[in-house]
C-alpha cells in the first residue's frame, strides 16, 4: 500500500466517524493538506502535487448505526440482560446493606444484627456475608418472623390504596433456614425466632436471647400494626449510632399516615426526649435508613 493509499484509508475512517457524530458538518467539512469531502463523488484525484479526496456522505452508514443502537437498547432492557446484570453486579438492596455494614465497621459499633420480617432469608444472608467482608465476625444474627405470611390487614393500613393482603409473603421457617444455608450463611450464628410480634416481642425474650446492643436493625414488616411493637422492642437495645433500615418506607404510595413510615415517625416523636434520627443514604427506591442517637450520650 502506497503512502497516498494509506492516507486515503485513514481519512475515510476519520471522516466516517466525524460524519456520524455530526452529520450537519459532514457535507461541508474541509481538512488540512487539500483533503475535502464532496457529496457528489468519492473518487480521489491528484492535482498540483497534492492529494485531494472527495468522499461521498454515506447515509447507509448512519442508518446502520441507528439499527445497531436500536438492537443494543432492546438487549439492554430485555429480561435476559437484567438477569445477567443482577448475577454480575450487586442489586440496590445489597448496596444498601453493604453501605450500612461498612458504616457499622468504621463506626466501631458492637452488637448484633436484628431483622424483623425475614421471609425467605435472602436479605439476612446478604447481611451475614457483608459482615464477614467488613471483618465483623463476632456479630450475631437474629431473625423474627411469623413464617405464616402477613396477618389481618386492619387499622390505618386499610386505606384507599391497600398495598398488601393477608397471608402474603409466606415462607415457612424450615424453608427459610434451608435457603439461607444454601446461600452460604453460617447457621450457627443465625437464630430464627417464630411467632406473631404482639405475642413474642416481650422483655423476657431479650433476656432469653441475651440481647444487649443492636448494631443494625432491618425492619421489613410492611404494616403499621407489625412495625409498632418492633420499635418498642428494640428501644432498650439502641446505642449511639445504631442504624435502622426500614424496607417499606415509600410503600403505600409514600403515604405518611400508613405503614412503617407512620410507625417510625410516631415512635421518634413519642421518645423525642431520649432519641433522635439522622437520615442515612440508601440505594433502593422503597426504603429509608436512619442512624439513631441517644440524647444522654
Amino acid at each position: 500500500m502506497s503512502p497516498d493509499d494509506l492516507k486515503i484509508s485513514s481519512l475515510k475512517i476519520f471522516l466516517t466517524i466525524r460524519g456520524q457524530r455530526d452529520p450537519r458538518r459532514a457535507a461541508h467539512a474541509t481538512w488540512p493538506d487539500g483533503y475535502a469531502r464532496n457529496p457528489a463523488t468519492a473518487e480521489p484525484f491528484r492535482a498540483g502535487g497534492r492529494v485531494a479526496i472527495y468522499l461521498q456522505y454515506r447515509r447507509p452508514l448512519l442508518q446502520r448505526g441507528v439499527m445497531i443502537r436500536k438492537w443494543a437498547n432492546r438487549l439492554r432492557y430485555s429480561t435476559r440482560y437484567v438477569k445477567l446484570h443482577d448475577m454480575l453486579f450487586w442489586q440496590p438492596k445489597e448496596q444498601t446493606l453493604d453501605k450500612a455494614m461498612m458504616y457499622a465497621r468504621w463506626g466501631r459499633l458492637t452488637g448484633d444484627y436484628l431483622e424483623f420480617g425475614v421471609y425467605n432469608g435472602w436479605s439476612m444472608s446478604t447481611a451475614y456475608h457483608f459482615a464477614q467482608l467488613h471483618r465483623m465476625p463476632r456479630m450475631r444474627f437474629f431473625g423474627f418472623d411469623s413464617f405464616e405470611g402477613l396477618p389481618d390487614i386492619n387499622g390505618v393500613d386499610v386505606g384507599p390504596f391497600q398495598q398488601f393482603l393477608k397471608g402474603q409473603l409466606r415462607c415457612d421457617q424450615a424453608t427459610t433456614a434451608r435457603k439461607m444455608r444454601r446461600w452460604g450463611a453460617d447457621m450457627s450464628k443465625v437464630h430464627l425466632i417464630s411467632g406473631w410480634y404482639n405475642d413474642t416481642l416481650k422483655p423476657a425474650l431479650r433476656d432469653e436471647l441475651d440481647l444487649k446492643k443492636a448494631a443494625m436493625v432491618h425492619i421489613d414488616c410492611d404494616l403499621y400494626e407489625s412495625t409498632a411493637p418492633v420499635l418498642d422492642f428494640i428501644l432498650p437495645l439502641l446505642q449511639d449510632g445504631t442504624i435502622i433500615i426500614l424496607d417499606d418506607w415509600y410503600l403505600y404510595r409514600a403515604n405518611p399516615r400508613q405503614g412503617e413510615r407512620r410507625a417510625f415517625t410516631e415512635w421518634v416523636e413519642r421518645h423525642d426526649d431520649i432519641i433522635e434520627a439522622t437520615p442515612f443514604p440508601c440505594a433502593t427506591w422503597h426504603e429509608a435508613a436512619f442512624i439513631m442517637h441517644l440524647r444522654n450520650q
